[in-house]
């Protein structure tokens, strides 16, 4: 439970966990209806002379690799560069190097703070782990939203690394997100006069949603997402049988209503079936689905049946 959350559980107990976590899935759809012209235009990179075309880049590679050749190297002000730097980063160019400690990247380019991402192994062998680490540098870093707090996270603790860095990334994220949404969500609650759920559903708009800033953010995020991880191939087969085992159960509920929990099988007499059978799969863990389709189907989960 992020930090937003934990407080408002603590001054209303009646509200549930799960309900933060559907209003918050709700305005995360709703977003996904929300015309461009709603979001706020991107802040800008820290360093907005490092938005270049690939060939700029080359060519601004080549030309501090002339200077440092000849020994002609440029003065670099750090100092003049750390406080955007420490906001976030975009470099111009990802650079595999080997682990050598009489040379470095940055010096060899000629290059200051945050111009280059640079992965350095002994051997100058692309591993896996080093073509992530570059596919990182080159695609993650130009989320603004994971990569503000990737540099926020790093800045705080610089010794963090691996799974304990992402986690924390992750965490700072979602408690950004949540807080985002309950406080954008209450100022447009109250400066829309409603008083009750009827007036809600009277109203035009919805009124759960996140800040113009942070839809914009979001929606980066999202995109950066479905190209290059809703829609790798190396997650195609396990998509294809998750969305397998959600069809089978969908029409089995379909078809047998009652062997719903009791509170979900009553609901499904009054309210439209279908709708019920999804809010029931909705709330499912992958472990809790897997053990419905064993149980109910006499399958693995994802079989076609």
């Amino acid at each position: 439970m992020c930090e937003r959350c934990a407080k408002i559980a603590a001054q209303h107990p009646h509200v549930a966990r799960r309900s933060i976590l559907k209003l918050a899935a709700g305005a995360a759809v709703s977003l996904a209806m929300v015309p461009p012209a709603f979001a706020a235009p991107p802040k800008a990179p820290p360093k907005p002379q490092n938005v270049v075309s690939p060939d700029a880049a080359l060519h601004r590679l080549m030309e501090g690799n002339t200077r440092y050749v000849n020994g002609d190297t440029k003065r670099h002000d750090f100092r003049s560069e750390r406080e955007a730097l420490s906001k976030g980063q975009n470099p111009f160019a990802a650079v595999l190097s080997c682990a050598d400690s009489r040379i470095a990247p940055e010096y060899c380019f000629d290059t200051a703070r945050g111009d280059l991402f640079v992965c350095r192994v002994a051997g100058n062998f692309a591993s896996d782990e080093m073509i992530a680490s570059l596919e990182y540098g080159s695609s993650v870093l130009g989320v603004p939203l994971f990569s503000g707090f990737h540099s926020e996270v790093l800045a705080r603790y610089p010794a963090l690394a691996g799974r304990r860095l992402i986690y924390e990334i992750l965490r700072r994220m979602i408690n950004h997100l949540v807080t985002d949404l309950i406080d954008n969500t209450v100022t447009k609650v109250q400066q829309s006069g409603a008083k009750n759920s009827a007036d809600v559903r009277l109203l035009p708009k919805r009124l759960a949603a996140f800040s113009p800033e942070i839809a914009a953010k979001n929606a980066d995020l999202k995109r950066f997402l479905y190209a290059h991880l809703y829609s790798h191939p190396a997650i195609a087969e396990d998509r294809d049988r998750s969305v397998a085992s959600l069809d089978a159960l969908f029409l089995f509920f379909l078809e047998h209503p009652e062997r719903m929990p009791k509170q979900y099988a009553e609901l499904a007499e009054n309210e439209p079936r279908h709708r019920v059978i999804c809010d029931y799969i909705a709330g499912m863990t992958d472990h809790f689905l897997q053990r419905q389709c064993n149980e109910l189907l006499g399958l693995p989960a994802g079989h076609p049946g």
